[in-house]
């Protein structure tokens, strides 16, 4: 079995939106982290990047992800976050902002999200697919003395194409 063509017009054109999708939200991480010294006030921790990985069961495939949550109060984040997963013949692009509510908790600290994104499918030559979604976020982060940070969660896409995923990952130490 031969692999697609990957050079072709269409698939270019998705490259290059792909590339623009990802520096864009790192472009919002960058923009959140410059306005870090306001939202010390209110979260001493400071922002943190994150990378983590996952399985999104629809596609039954893994994904990885990278994000930035910037602290907008002590309870509330706003997490940008970008995930991709290499598909058999294809690949899928995923570019999120979400808001975390975080609870308290004993030895951990549980959260629920809500959010906005923007997934981008190709399955091969000619075959393309970009939805829209609402997230659905739930997780826990595993505070260890102010260096890295473990979370797990869980996430439901509602879109055409709706898909639950679950993940994990480690914050990296705040800025």
């Amino acid at each position: 079995m031969s692999t697609p063509d990957r050079t072709g017009s269409s698939c270019e054109r998705h490259r290059r939106a792909n590339a623009w999708l990802l520096a864009v939200t790192m472009a919002c991480a960058a923009e959140a982290a410059g306005a870090e010294s306001e939202a010390r006030s209110d979260d001493p921790r400071g922002g943190r990047f994150h990378a983590g990985a996952g399985y999104l069961e629809r596609l039954e495939e893994a994904y990885v992800t990278v994000g930035y949550a910037h602290p907008l109060a002590y309870e509330l984040r706003l997490v940008p976050n970008v995930e991709y997963a290499d598909l058999p013949g294809g690949e899928q692009w995923s570019v999120s902002v979400d808001a975390h509510k975080r609870f308290e908790g004993d030895g951990f600290v549980p959260w629920a999200g809500l959010g906005v994104g923007l997934i981008d499918r190709e399955f091969g030559p000619g075959v393309d697919d970009t939805d829209l979604g609402l997230n659905l976020l739930f997780g826990a982060d595993f505070p260890q003395s102010g260096r890295f940070e473990p979370f797990v969660r869980a996430k439901v896409v509602v879109a055409d194409d709706s898909e639950f995923a679950v993940g994990f990952g480690v914050r990296l130490p705040p800025l």
